[in-house]
């Protein structure tokens, strides 16, 4: 009965490893969690959650976003958009993907997409980020900016990630 025992306590460890190193697969350096993620798409009324990041550093930075709704599932690739600067217009780098590189000193956003069928996403998003050089504590800065039409109306938010602070 003991050897039983410590069979299936060791199968235990072992796939509870297994756990571990599947959902640790970015290895990220840094990372953070914003809460408050509000994505709503019905007729004549969107909202969506725009995380700008910045990269403080001299080196390209690979992010990886990924959103939660309500019941805890990653609705990332289905609604996540990265975009970066243009003339006069965002310009969509990554459609259906949380993961994008930020070069040196740039910036660029993550929103869940306000286009599509009729959606109420509520729930958080994971910030991750990691570097080739492995001595970076700190990389990136950012906000969540919450834009929303009701009926024309236009309403703004801005909150700072992390209070502001780098992470």
């Amino acid at each position: 009965m003991k050897k039983a025992m410590k069979i299936v306590l060791a199968v235990a460890m072992i796939l509870s490893m297994g756990g571990i190193a599947a959902a640790s697969d970015f290895n990220a350096q840094g990372s953070v969690v914003v809460p408050g993620i509000i994505n709503m798409v019905t007729s004549g009324h969107w909202q969506s959650p725009y995380m700008v990041l910045s990269n403080i550093t001299d080196k390209t930075i690979s992010c990886k976003v990924t959103a939660y709704d309500h019941d805890g599932n990653d609705v990332t690739n289905s609604y996540g958009e990265v975009i970066t600067g243009g003339s006069g217009q965002p310009t969509v780098i990554a459609y259906g993907t949380g993961e994008f590189e930020i070069p040196a000193y740039s910036t660029r956003t993550f929103y869940l997409s306000h286009s599509g069928a009729s959606r109420y996403i509520m729930g958080y998003a994971k910030i991750e980020w990691k570097s080739t050089d492995t001595k970076l504590k700190y990389a990136l800065i950012g906000s969540m900016f919450r834009n929303r039409i009701y009926n024309g109306r236009v309403s703004e938010a801005d909150v700072p990630i992390n209070n502001g602070q780098p992470f």
